[in-house]
């Protein structure tokens, strides 16, 4: 009896993990909500981000300097989003332009990755 239990036990966490995996699957990501611009992602950059990386404040890669951002995972959207609003290393979520939202913190990373990546 005791193996008749643990079995069905296993079974439904079974079905139950396969469930919220096909959820989860099926979820949208949020970011492909986001309609990105890049001319309100310069506005915004100017107006919040640019303190830091014009200058390189508290040693933020300065966004003119391809160098600096050669070693980084720029090419994927969604970790620049994710460390330029939730924060990581040296910056903080936001860039403690805490009233940004979510859309306006996409067209900022993709006005940053328009001016970094290399133009034929």
């Amino acid at each position: 009896m005791n193996h008749m239990l643990r079995l069905v036990t296993i079974t439904a966490i079974v079905l139950l993990f396969g469930q919220s995996w096909a959820e989860a699957e099926n979820r949208p990501d949020p970011a492909s909500d986001l309609k990105l611009d890049v001319g309100e992602g310069k506005r915004v950059y100017q107006s919040s981000c640019s303190g830091c990386h014009d200058t390189g404040k508290n040693r933020a890669p300065k966004l003119a300097d391809k160098d600096a951002w050669a070693k980084r995972s720029f090419e994927w959207f969604s970790v620049m989003n994710n460390h330029a609003t939730k924060g990581f290393l040296n910056m903080p979520p936001k860039g403690q332009h805490y009233e940004l939202t979510d859309q306006d913190m996409a067209n900022a990373v993709f006005y940053m990755l328009d001016q970094i990546r290399e133009k034929p």
